[in-house]
């Protein structure tokens, strides 16, 4: 059964006929209940489930990163949450191939969105077990920039994890080292490259800046 809360004309929470009211991120919300399909899907139905199954699936395995980098974006939306936003910025352009075999493009991945800008000289190498990013940091950076705390995300294509740091060296440092745990594939041997990711948030992760795409990197 409906309530009403703050009185008679607060909003709906519960089932009320055909609707259910409730309230999400603050905001009251009506939606229809959802009925069985009657009805089977057609092709450019199938078509879009599959690329959100896959680009959602991806994003649930690094929410943590993600519920960061897209905060302060999901801002701007009522309703929206980090998440919500991370599935959108990639589910057209993140998606290569033709269904049913939809692929990641990591070349494309969007892992973070924001107007904070970017250091200079971003780069990332091989080094040993960890990849090393660096960036043109210095003392002489001022505040509030040199407080801010670079990403680090590195993508395995061929096992579909990763590994990310969410919050580490301060700008000034103008390195730092992201463990990669190297795995395997689905076929049991090494995974031969891994993809590269780098971005800023600010100290009270109020303010973040877009993610840059900074290439393969081989691993054998």
């Amino acid at each position: 059964m409906a309530r009403m809360k703050n009185g008679p004309y607060g909003p709906i929470v519960g089932k009320l006929g055909n609707t259910v009211g409730y309230i999400r991120l603050g905001q009251p919300v009506i939606r229809m209940i959802k009925h069985p399909a009657t009805k089977p899907a057609t092709p450019k139905q199938e078509a879009a489930r599959a690329r959100l199954r896959l680009v959602s699936g991806y994003i649930k395995t690094i929410n943590y990163f993600t519920n960061i980098s897209f905060k302060p974006f999901s801002r701007n939306f009522i309703g929206k949450t980090a998440q919500n936003m991370a599935i959108s910025a990639n589910l057209h352009s993140a998606v290569a191939g033709e269904y049913p075999d939809y692929v990641l493009d990591g070349s494309k991945l969007i892992l973070s969105r924001g107007g904070m800008p970017l250091p200079e000289q971003c780069t990332v190498e091989l080094a040993g077990e960890n990849l090393r990013f660096s960036w043109l940091g210095g003392e002489e950076i001022g505040f509030p920039y040199s407080t801010e705390q670079v990403m680090m995300l590195a993508y395995f294509p061929e096992s579909g994890r990763s590994v990310y740091l969410a919050g580490g060296a301060r700008r000034t440092a103008g390195e730092d080292f992201l463990a990669l745990q190297a795995g395997f594939n689905d076929t049991g041997t090494a995974e031969t490259y891994v993809e590269a990711y780098i971005a800023f948030v600010s100290n009270d992760r109020t303010a973040v800046s877009d993610s840059l795409y900074l290439g393969p990197v081989a691993l054998i």
